[in-house]
């Protein structure tokens, strides 16, 4: 399985989530010679019925970037790709970026700050320097660690703070998330299904239970009643074994789902747990790293 995050020519993409629309292309080209292309409900209902899944591949995309739709989308109808879409809720819901976009610009683009804007301190710990691009990135890096693994109320709190402390920075439209208008298009598209991110996009293991479960259920009963079809599907946020517990894929199916995924780079087994279904994260890779990441997954390419 793969998973894609974004779609584009990103002049600025400070996570390497972007892949340029030449390279999905060529990438998808490439994925339709190692077997059959499954949609991520195909794949897990094989699984729940014992199915072989020998030779199939998946396309998934993580969070609900407004290019899934335009440029993604078109991409994949042309060679006939299914793809499945999670999404994160609350961004979509309220017409607000997506949270790691928001830090990333406010600390990022620090460098063009007042001299009383060059650092930043969250809470009681030390500040951290924003000097120069080095400071920046490791600043970025070590908020978003903590970020990742808060509550929603205590992430959005911080990241009022340190918006507020960096004069104000905002992001701009270029990585925006869908909006609920646009969903609903993405949704009625033929070969397109939709699943759900959670609401916020936490790391579901750094919560308790119920806070799992919750950002689960109300994302699952956000996206039936915006779409008007069941969800049964989630992947979670991040994805790694930090990410996800055994008390999160319990999470998971008491919210209703049927089967969720992680970003553990592994191949799909017939064995494999339906809560716990493994992808791999593409990144911006030539026709010959994507090829042997593929083949060590599925074997080599048929044609």
């Amino acid at each position: 399985m793969l998973v894609y995050h974004r779609v584009a020519r990103a002049a600025w993409d400070p996570f390497g989530q972007a892949v340029d629309p030449a390279t999905f292309e060529r990438q998808l080209e490439i994925a339709r010679r190692f077997g059959s292309v499954l949609s991520a409900p195909e794949l897990a209902g094989r699984l729940a019925r014992g199915e072989s899944i020998a030779r199939t591949i998946t396309v998934t995309f993580d969070d609900g970037y407004v290019d899934n739709l335009t440029t993604a989308a078109p991409i994949a109808a042309r060679l006939d790709v299914p793809i499945t879409v999670f999404v994160a809720m609350e961004p979509v819901l309220d017409g607000t970026p997506f949270w790691w976009d928001q830090l990333a610009v406010a600390v990022l683009r620090a460098d063009g700050a007042s001299p009383e804007h060059r650092e930043i301190a969250i809470g009681g710990d030390p500040p951290l320097p924003l000097r120069t691009s080095e400071e920046r990135q490791d600043a970025l890096q070590r908020l978003h660690a903590v970020m990742r693994r808060s509550s929603a109320g205590r992430r959005a709190a911080m990241l009022r703070e340190i918006v507020a402390q960096l004069d104000g920075s905002s992001t701009d439209d270029s990585g925006r998330p869908m909006t609920a208008d646009e969903l609903r298009r993405l949704a009625a598209l033929p070969g397109v299904h939709v699943g759900s991110h959670t609401m916020t996009h936490p790391s579901l293991a750094a919560l308790d239970v119920e806070e799992q479960r919750a950002e689960m259920a109300e994302s699952r009963q956000a996206l039936e009643r915006l779409l008007g079809a069941p969800a049964r599907l989630m992947a979670y946020p991040f994805g790694k074994d930090g990410d996800v517990s055994a008390a999160t894929r319990a999470a998971s199916r008491s919210a209703g789902f049927d089967a969720a995924f992680t970003t553990m780079p592994f191949a799909v087994g017939m064995d494999a747990d339906p809560f716990a279904i493994p992808r791999l994260t593409v990144h911006e890779w030539t026709a010959d790293v994507f090829t042997q990441k593929l083949a060590s997954l599925v074997g080599p390419p048929l044609r």
